[in-house]
């Protein structure tokens, strides 16, 4: 093991919060522990959950826990969240979860008016 790098497979960032909610509980799923923190106030009715160690990492986690569960997976709108977002829902599809994707790139797409924009590739625009 690495100095730093925490044990494999590594729990889930937020994990906790999925003993406290009902069996139920739809679970988001984002990329990076500031997201699901932020995740936490925004989408109050849903787990919000991430793995360990960033977009490269999440084969490293243990995403046993969500097995059979409902799950959205909202990636950052950029080539790595694209790959985490495979990577993640392909996990998640053989645990049996009933996976759904946010298109953050189209979603970045939308100017608050309404009105379309052209997002550059990093998420920004």
């Amino acid at each position: 093991m690495e100095l730093g790098s925490a044990p494999e497979p590594r729990l889930l960032f937020g994990l906790e919060k999925l003993a406290l909610a009902d069996a139920g509980a739809h679970i988001l799923i984002v990329e990076g522990e500031k997201c699901a923190v932020a995740g936490e106030g925004s989408f109050p009715d849903f787990v919000t959950l991430t793995s360990q160690g960033g977009a490269k990492a999440s084969q490293k986690s243990d995403w046993t826990p969500l097995r059979g569960r409902k799950v959205t997976i909202w990636p950052d709108a950029d080539k790595p969240g694209e790959e985490y977002a495979v990577s993640v829902g392909s996990t998640l599809m053989t645990l049996g979860c009933e996976v759904a994707l946010v298109d953050a790139e189209k979603l970045a797409s939308i100017q608050p008016d309404g009105g379309t924009r052209r997002p550059l590739r990093d998420g920004t625009s």
